[in-house]
């Protein structure tokens, strides 16, 4: 598993610089943003599944502090992001500011330990943020019916919902132990494949990548599955038989 989640992470890296390099213009400088703070959170994730090497003295209160870091400069990347593309929205600087101020703050409130309850702050800034890139994409379409803004808010809502589900499904957990506490770790590692994957399809939507399209949704129905098993076994109590069956019954579906 070390292996597979840092190999995810230098494709995406090198497909990140590639986009960079050959246009440097500010929206490919944020994906480069995003995809940047993915490899980070795949990378923390990969070093946690080593399990022949012991983890440096720190190493957790790190790895907390800069996933939030990452989590939140993804978000704020995605807004900007949709105020450029694939139109300029009016008062997009001051819609950008305010998105960095958001995460920016938090962050800087988290390093200060000024936070409470930061993981909290950070699932509804996300979510938050999410949301209002698809009010932006929405905003877009009405100005300028452009097929690709479109798509981006249809990958949007995929994203925030699946977000949002995982959320509450880690929530209802709390400080469950044995399956449960298993199930919401793989189902963040999950989360995180999931985006990675569809950092990676950006620059190719353009054209039909239908192979990489189909792993973008099975990897985020597989998120769906374990959140939904989640909210089955912890908030209605379900027999694990019956929590699976029901899940994988309506991730299907969903696929």
């Amino acid at each position: 598993l070390y292996w597979l989640l840092g190999g995810l992470a230098l494709v995406l890296y090198l497909i990140a610089m590639v986009v960079l390099l050959v246009r440097p213009t500010l929206p490919n400088a944020l994906f480069a943003v995003m995809a940047m703070s993915q490899c980070g959170n795949l990378l923390f994730i990969a070093a946690a599944t080593a399990t022949g090497l012991a983890l440096p003295p720190g190493f957790a209160r790190l790895e907390m502090h800069a996933r939030t870091a990452f989590d939140l400069a993804t978000a704020a990347a995605i807004v900007h992001a949709a105020c450029l593309h694939p139109r300029r929205l009016p008062h997009a600087r001051w819609i950008a500011l305010l998105a960095w101020g958001l995460a920016g703050g938090l962050v800087l409130f988290d390093l200060r330990q000024a936070l409470p309850a930061a993981w909290w702050w950070t699932q509804g800034a996300g979510a938050a943020l999410g949301l209002a890139a698809i009010a932006l994409l929405s905003w877009s379409y009405r100005i300028e019916p452009h097929p690709y803004a479109m798509m981006q808010r249809r990958f949007g809502i995929i994203t925030a919902g699946t977000w949002i589900l995982l959320t509450a499904a880690i929530a209802t957990v709390g400080d469950a132990a044995g399956a449960q506490r298993g199930i919401a770790s793989v189902g963040s590692m999950i989360w995180v494949v999931f985006l990675a994957s569809l950092m990676l399809l950006v620059p190719f939507l353009a054209r039909s990548q239908q192979m990489l399209r189909e792993f973008s949704l099975l990897a985020g129905i597989s998120t769906v599955a374990t959140s939904l098993d989640l909210l089955f076994v912890t908030a209605f109590s379900l027999g694990q038989f019956t929590s699976i069956t029901l899940s994988i019954f309506l991730s299907i579906g969903l696929y």
